[in-house]
This record gives structure tokens, sequence and C-alpha cells, in this order.
């Protein structure tokens, strides 16, 4: 897999996609007394820092706590900001380069088949337990990268059974509330000995984005739904013969308001199926990796694990029943959706009379405003031409008169000189001016007498051809 992670991070640094962004190193120890302590510091990644924070004792005596003490560890990089998503493009890496980026996996240990899902073309989520030779469980990865409307995030997580240690790299976007999801972190610092508990945080996150998006579109739809049946009440009380142009216009605006509103909700229902997948994707994720806790609480049982992994398995239940309640919502959200664009767009099909009636209604609004657009470019399209006339006769009049003054300040010409020169410039002019405005004026009678008489040349010409060039027929016969 090194090899695959350096092709990869080749071929970032080859196509510029590396933009770094501040990050922290959040470490949380796990005694075997239950108590916990978190730290939180900021790191270069520029560099190649330690990644590493000096533990100390959260007792009184501030005494520095042995190894044997320490039940787990968790060492986590977090980011609050990722590069943008540019949709058709592959996503830039968060870090300065190659070389910084290796170390930082390399000291954590993180799984580098995460490079083969960070460019962020598709969403994806995948856990995988390694065995030992005696077929115990020896470590376990998971790595997630997400990109959808409500916000980008990803995580890159490793665990090591030999050393009861979690690491991770953590990145989401600032869409997400950073400070509410360390303020998760450090609230369910008990759980850290358990490897899920970065990404259990980062489910319940995703599915309270989740719930925003569903309010938002459940607020637009209702929206719509009110909208059509106030046009469809308004309709039916007044005399669908008397549509002023006041009505006419308020109608229209808000008959656009509605296509607004719906293609934002039919926008945010367009990628339901995909992010569909990745929740299923990212249930089957977590539940290996509660597989593997199970393994390992065979082997070795822990009170602090214990407790962490019945939580922590009650949590990530609880959100993904909520998550299949908002995707059964979902369809009905999309149903109604449906509903509603066949009622504004007008294809009523099993539709009521009255309603297919206020959709004609609406419909006949919209092409009723669309035919006076189309005549009012008509008149300005008609003016433009009238004063493209007007200075077209301003040019048949002085074309002809700059043409004589030119010719006659000519030394060559100039045969008079005083009043005498400007009287026969006058009378050169005068008759020209007039015969450029007749035939400007009477272009099309003119050119219908020349084809006519071009007409009568050409069927005479013909005639004759043919009468010259058609073989004698008959007598040749008779001889």
């Amino acid at each position: 897999m090194n090899h695959l992670r350096t092709r990869a991070l080749t071929l970032a640094e080859r196509e510029k996609r590396f933009q770094t962004q501040p990050s922290e190193l959040h470490q949380i120890v796990t005694f075997k007394d239950g108590a916990a302590s978190h730290k939180q510091v900021s790191v270069d990644l520029s560099g190649s820092p330690e990644l590493h924070i000096p533990t100390t004792s959260t007792s009184p005596d501030q005494r520095i706590p042995d190894s044997n003490e320490i039940s787990s560890r968790l060492r986590c990089v977090f980011q609050r900001k990722r590069p943008a998503h540019i949709r058709g493009r592959a996503d830039c890496l968060p870090f300065q380069g190659v070389r910084e980026t290796e170390h930082l996996f390399d000291t954590l240990k993180l799984p580098s088949t995460y490079f083969q899902i960070s460019d962020g073309l598709a969403g994806s989520a995948q856990a995988q337990i390694h065995y030992g030779s005696s077929a115990v469980p020896s470590s376990f990865d998971l790595i997630t990268h997400c990109v959808s409307k409500q916000g980008d995030w990803a995580i890159a997580l490793s665990h090591s059974a030999i050393t009861h240690e979690t690491t991770a790299f953590w990145s989401v976007d600032s869409r997400f509330d950073a400070d509410e999801l360390i303020e998760d972190l450090a609230a369910f610092k008990h759980c850290a000995a358990h490897p899920l508990l970065v990404p259990c945080i980062m489910f319940a996150a995703n599915l309270r984005m989740s719930e925003k998006r569903r309010q938002s579109i459940k607020e637009r739809l209702h929206r719509l739904e009110h909208s059509i049946s106030e046009l469809a009440r308004v309709d039916a009380l007044s005399d669908t013969k008397d549509l002023t142009h006041t009505r006419e216009d308020a109608d229209s605006q808000r008959l656009e308001t509605l296509y607004e509103v719906l293609h934002s909700c039919r926008k945010d229902q367009a990628s339901r199926e995909g992010r569909y997948g990745f929740w299923r994707e990212c249930n089957g994720a977590l539940d290996e990796g509660f597989k593997y806790v199970d393994l390992l609480m065979l082997q070795a049982p822990t009170v602090p694990l214990r407790v962490a992994h019945d939580e922590l398995l009650q949590w990530k239940n609880v959100a993904y029943h909520k998550l299949e309640s908002l995707m059964a919502r979902d369809k009905d959200h999309v149903n109604r959706v449906n509903t509603v664009s066949d009622l504004v767009c007008g294809q009523p099909g099993a539709l009521t009379a009255k309603v297919m009636l206020t959709v004609l209604q609406l419909s006949s609004l919209v092409q009723q405003r669309d035919m006076r657009l189309q005549a009012s470019i008509a008149r300005a399209s008609q003016r433009d031409s009238e004063e493209m006339r007007f200075i077209a006769v301003l040019g048949s009049i002085f074309l002809p008169a700059s043409l004589i003054a030119t010719i006659l300040n000519v030394p060559e010409f100039q045969f008079a000189s005083g009043p005498v020169l400007f009287g026969a410039y006058l009378a050169i002019t005068a008759p020209l001016i007039v015969v450029v405005m007749v035939l400007c004026f009477f272009r099309t009678r003119v050119y219908h007498l020349l084809s006519r008489r071009r007409r009568p040349l050409n069927t005479s010409s013909e005639v004759d051809g043919s009468s010259v060039n058609k073989p004698v027929q008959g007598n040749g016969t008779r001889a």
C-alpha cells in the first residue's frame, strides 16, 4: 500500500493539489481507574512534529503516572477547515507536501488506503480488521471521505490491539461546527478507550446536518403547497374572464417564486440515492469496528472498554435508526415534490378538474407574460429599424455632397472660383442627391422593373437556343 500511497501523493504534487490547513493535536489518555485527561495543542504539519503530548496525572499531587497505569490512548490530528470541493475535480489534500504527509501517516500509523479515496470523486467508508498469526485481531483500520451539500469531511483511523492506542486524522470543512465536535470529544473522553469514538461523533454530527436539511426542505414544501392552494382559491373566487394586467403580473411573479422554490427542493433531493448508499457504508464500517471490539473483549476484557462499547453502540444504533427514519421521510418528500412539480409545471396526471383548471390558468398567465415580452422586444426592434432608416436618409443626403466637394477641392477640377464654383457645386449636388434619394425610397420598384426587362430577354434567348439546337424530326424518317 505504501507504493500506492506514494503514487497518489506524487500525482497530487504534480497537479498542485496540496493546500496546508491549520491543525490541532488532541490527546486523550484513559487510566485503569476510569479517569481520563484531554489535552489540545496546535501543531504545524509543515515540519516534522512529534505528534505527542507528555502525559500528566489528573490526581491532586500532579504525579506523572507510570505507563502501567495507562489503559489506552487516543491521538487525533484535527483540522477545522478543508480545501473547497470543486465538482468534477479531485480534492486538494490539506497538507504541506509529500514528505510531510508521509511523516504524519507513518508517525500515527494511519492506513495508506485513505489516499485511494482522498480525491473526493466518490464518497466512501471502509473498515478492515487485521489478524495476527493465531487468528487474533491485531489492529483495525477505518477510512471515510464524504462530499455532500451539508459539508465535506474525512477520517483516517487506526487502532492497535497490542498498545491499545487509537490514532486518527480528522478533517471537516467550515460548514460543520468544529467547536461542537470538540465539545463532544471532550464530553465523551471516558470513551476514548474505544477506537470508534471519533467516527461515532462524526456520524452523529452528520445526522444533525441531515435533520437541518430535511427541516429546510419541509419548510419549502409547506410554502409550495400553501402557495398552490392559495392560487387555486384566488382563481376560483375571481372572474376568470377579468384578467387585468395587475393580477397577471402578480400571479406571474408568484409563479416564478414557486418555480425557484421547487427547483431548490428538487436539487436537494437529486443526490438522495448516493447519500443513502454512503450512510449504509458508514453503518457497515461502524458495525465492523464494533465486531473488532467484541473480539478484543473476548481476549482481554477491561471495564473502561466495556462501558465505552455499550454506550457508543447504543448511540450509534439510535443515530442510524434516525437516519433510516430520515430516508423514509425523504421518500415522502420526493413524492410531495413530484406532486407539486406536476401542479406547477403543467403535468397534472390524475388531478381533479378544478386543479387542472388552475394549472391551465397559471400556464395561460405565463404564456401571456411571454407574449407581452416578445411584443416589447418586437417594438424595440422596430424603433431601432426606424432609427437606422433615418440615419440612412441622412447618409444619402450628405454622401453625394461630400463626394462632390472632395472632387471640386482637387486643383485640377477647379475650373472657376468664388460664387461660380459654388453655383456649379450646387447644380451638380442637388440633382445627385435627388437621384440617390429616389433610388433609396423606390429601390424595390426599380428592382422589379429591371427584373421584368430581363425576363423577356432571357425567355427569348432560351427559345432561340432551343429552336436552333432542337434536331429535325419527321423529314429524316420520311426520307
